[in-house]
């Protein structure tokens, strides 16, 4: 597996996941970039997509440069039927099949319930979980075909620990998390397993953003250490991307083929339920 050093540094230690395929969605910055990195040296072949073609372009170079691996990427947005359609299509394609499946792409919806419209709950509902289940439609044959695949959903804490401030969020989640649960179920005889990350708060892009609006004369690192400490994290500190990736390399192996249907937190200790 690969291992981080105390700096962050990468160690390869091998999964077993050279020639495996890939796709990891919105795989360009943050926790998706890092992921699609991760498994690209792990020596999957590796295809990312995103809405924005500049932010594809970017990725790729620079997962290239770091990896060595060729990377195949695809302007997609996960909430448009044909859009995913085009894609995976596009990755049988070219690659003939999917082992495994990265469910990344989302963003936040902030707001109190007599805040949101019921347009924004729809267009969260789209992103948190029907776009996973229109991008696992699109490779289960396939996963079924070849009877392996490791599924695996990027979730957050806010499934079993909502807050009022985010109750859209919160709730897509926890649907999320019992969707991946009985999915699990219903794809354990084909060696498929079906997992779900729940994430805390890991140092991205958003985290930057909301910086710049609320903290600008504060570099990212104090803006971080402030948030930590504010959120009360055991661990004193945010999470990384990389830490992360490291974890859905793991679930992705075959050391994980006996884990399935878990909802594992990546927090630094932030959950208080149990």
């Amino acid at each position: 597996m690969a291992n981080l050093t105390s700096d962050g540094e990468q160690k390869a230690m091998d999964l077993g996941l050279r020639g495996k395929i890939a796709v990891v969605t919105g795989g360009t910055k943050g926790i998706g970039r890092a992921t699609a990195e991760w498994l690209a040296r792990e020596g999957a072949q590796v295809a990312i997509c995103a809405r924005t073609e500049r932010d594809l372009q970017r990725a790729v170079e620079e997962i290239e440069l770091a990896t060595e691996q060729r990377i195949f990427a695809m302007r997609c947005d996960v909430t448009d039927d044909e859009q995913v359609r085009d894609f995976f299509k596009a990755v049988l394609t070219r690659f003939g099949t999917v082992h495994i499946l990265v469910n990344n792409a989302g963003r936040a919806q902030i707001g109190r319930f007599e805040e949101l419209t019921w347009q924004q709950w729809q267009d969260d509902l789209n992103v948190k979980l029907y776009a996973h289940i229109r991008c696992i439609k699109a490779i289960l044959p396939a996963m079924k075909s070849q009877r392996w695949g490791r599924i695996i959903n990027m979730n957050s804490i806010l499934g079993k620990q909502p807050i009022a401030s985010v109750i859209s969020t919160s709730t897509w989640r926890a649907a999320c998390i019992a969707f991946t649960k009985a999915l699990a179920d219903e794809l354990a005889p084909y060696n498929i397993t079906v997992n779900s990350i729940n994430l805390g708060i890991i140092i991205s892009d958003q985290l930057e953003r909301r910086r710049k609006q609320i903290a600008p004369d504060m570099t990212l690192d104090e803006f971080a250490d402030k948030v930590a400490k504010d959120a009360g994290i055991p661990m004193g500190r945010l999470g990384r991307p990389e830490e992360v990736a490291a974890l859905v390399c793991f679930l992705a192996s075959e050391h994980a083929g006996y884990i399935t249907g878990a909802s594992i937190n990546i927090d630094g200790g932030a959950a208080k339920f149990i």
